[in-house]
């Protein structure tokens, strides 16, 4: 039997319901979960920088270069075990740091 490799990083994550931090869970939908993996943005700018952790709505990110709210994003996304996907979304949030930026991206609905 063959097993179909995932399309979407979302694909790879476990399934689990809204995010326990009480802090935050009224405004997020998907459970937030640990993701070592490179990001390689291709759009709006080319930057490279490293996911800090995953939901099935979307990624938080820290990256060599500032980047823009509100715009769209596109990126290579590779985990340690070199599966590479293409993603595209949104850029939600972003804070400036004194090496780059912290950035909230959403997944394009697909």
């Amino acid at each position: 039997m063959t097993v179909e490799p995932k399309k979407r990083i979302s694909e790879i994550l476990p399934v689990g319901g809204p995010d326990p931090d009480p802090a935050f869970g009224a405004r997020r939908r998907h459970r937030r979960w640990p993701l070592n993996a490179e990001i390689e943005m291709l759009k709006p700018i080319q930057t490279k920088g490293f996911t800090i952790n995953a939901s099935r709505g979307g990624l938080r990110v820290a990256l060599e270069e500032a980047v823009a709210s509100g715009t769209v994003w596109e990126a290579r996304i590779t985990t340690s075990h070199a599966f590479s996907y293409v993603e595209v979304g949104e850029i939600v949030w972003a804070r400036n740091t004194s090496d780059g930026c912290i950035a909230g991206l959403t997944f394009e609905s697909r």
